[in-house]
Formats: C-alpha cells, structure tokens, sequence
C-alpha cells in the first residue's frame, strides 16, 4: 500500500461544551444511551451528527458545515497553528549561519591541498526555495 502525508493546511476548530454558543451548534438531550447534554449540527453531506462534551468540531472548506473528531484524534493529528514547524526553524537557522560565515570552503580526500569554495549564493537559494515550499509558496526559477 502506498503511503501519504498529510498535506500541512490551517484549519477552524473549537470544542464543544455544553452551553457554548457555536453557529449551526444546537444542544439537545442525550441520544444513544449517552450521558448528559449533546450537540448536535448537520455535516457537509446533509447528515445530522451528535458530539460529546470535550469533543472537537471543525469547520469544512465551504465555511459552512462542520465535522467531529474526538479529543485523542484532535491533539494527535493537530497542533496549535502558531507552533514553529521544526523543519522551518532548523532551515532557518543553517541559512542564518551560512549567511554570516561569507563563505564555506570544502576539501576533497584525494587531493587534501587543494581546497575549493562553494558558492554559497546557490545554497542560499536553494534553502529560500524550501522554505518557500514550506509557506505554501511556489518559487520561480529565472
């Protein structure tokens, strides 16, 4: 089976607990042998969903409709948007560093005398290349 990645996207989510005041929310009655008060809202694909207290609902793309997901999916698949991706910040600090050094020298084992520079301008755009990917921006090569 082939693998995917989940594509990295911001997203609307709150968490529902009773007397929240959430637009397309109603609270009702427990339902299905459940305890206590539940929401209730309708999905994207006309059906009528419950939700616990604790549980999480997030907004579709239409802007419109919404989906459950429980507590342990939520903290497992989602993080807060203004977390720093760890990929971006270890990105951003070898740029940084190479930035600062002016140059980067590198020997080969065959010929230790004679060392050569790298060009550190390519480099540097090949790292502004990634984080660009990484913002969800496409780079133009000119």
């Amino acid at each position: 089976m082939t693998q995917y990645r989940k594509k990295p996207i911001v997203i609307e989510a709150v968490q529902w607990w009773p007397g929240a005041n959430i637009p397309g929310v109603r609270e009702i009655a427990a339902v299905d042998g459940e305890y206590g008060p539940q929401g209730q809202f309708w999905t994207i694909h006309g059906q009528s969903t419950h939700i616990n207290p604790g549980d999480w609902i997030i907004q579709e793309a239409d802007g419109v409709h919404w989906y459950p997901c429980k507590p342990d999916i939520f903290a497992a698949t989602y993080e807060p948007a203004d977390t720093p991706d760890p990929q971006r910040a270890a990105l951003e600090a070898a740029r940084h560093e190479l930035a600062t050094l002016g140059g980067l020298w590198a020997y080969d084992a065959t010929a230790p005398q004679e060392p050569w520079e790298l060009d550190t301008r390519k480099v540097l755009a090949q790292i502004d290349a990634v984080l660009d990917l990484l913002s969800g921006h496409e780079t133009q090569e000119g």
